[in-house]
């Protein structure tokens, strides 16, 4: 994916080592909460209650035929390369959909240059994911599969793709919901990933900025480790100017 947040350099080894550590507690607590928040959101972001027919819900959904244009539009528009599955969408990609909610971490591939040469990484935001509803194919397994063109299971393939959308319209046709989520301090956008063609994909992201180090230090972790995989590091400097949205609300009211 495209890289999605500044470069700052760390000064040494050591402080590599404290920031990697504090890291992976701050991402671990961002996460479990993330977690705890779509669970309790689900009756909301539940696919039925918009889609309603479409997917075979009981739920009455007034506008369910607006909804399901929309997706549909925005399916012809992705399902080409280099997904390369049929434009159609029928009963068994809808009714696919009420499985749940998952999250995934946002990954994008980077090229590290150092003296001794270059290398390709896989970089993972420890503060960003994304969000779609469940399907049997990650957004790393289906990465894969288009980099090595992997024997593909189409069923499952064109569910991810689905899944990745019907979220946002879901999302865009619910009034109010939007502003909730940003209460809760997550930050939403529809990002795209150059390895998905022109599939947009549903980002959360918490109120803490991350940051990719130098790339002298990423090539000596990945070398050290054998694997070519990095998470940036959490920028502790932006908790000191984190704003609380309720406050500047509240402030610009009274002025």
């Amino acid at each position: 994916m495209n890289e999605a947040s500044h470069s700052v350099p760390v000064v040494s080894v050591d402080e590599f080592v404290r920031l990697r550590q504090r890291t992976e507690r701050v991402s671990e607590f961002l996460a479990k909460r993330l977690r705890t928040h779509l669970g309790l959101l689900y009756p909301i972001l539940a696919p039925g209650r918009v889609f309603g027919k479409y997917i075979g819900s009981r739920e009455n959904s007034p506008r369910a035929d607006e909804a399901y244009a929309q997706l549909t539009a925005r399916y012809k528009e992705a399902c080409g390369r280099p997904f390369d599955v049929r434009p159609e969408l029928d009963d068994e990609a809808l009714t696919a959909m009420e499985y749940g909610i998952e999250m995934y971490p946002w990954e994008y591939s980077y090229e590290a240059s150092g003296p001794q040469g270059s290398r390709t990484v896989s970089i993972t935001s420890p503060v960003r994911w994304i969000v779609t509803y469940r399907s049997d194919y990650t957004p790393a397994a289906v990465r894969t599969l288009i980099a090595t063109k992997g024997q593909r299971r189409v069923g499952p393939l064109r569910q991810f793709v689905v899944n990745a959308l019907a979220i946002q319209v879901v999302l865009a046709r619910t009034p109010g919901l939007a502003g909730l989520i940003g209460d809760l301090r997550y930050e939403t956008q529809s990002e795209s990933d150059p390895s998905f063609g022109k599939l947009k994909l549903l980002t959360l992201s918490a109120p803490i900025r991350s940051f990719r180090p130098a790339d002298d230090l990423i090539l000596a972790a990945t070398g050290f480790s054998g694997v070519p995989s990095f998470i940036e590091l959490i920028d502790e400097s932006s908790l000191e100017t984190m704003g609380d949205p309720l406050q500047q609300d509240l402030q610009e009211i009274l002025r």
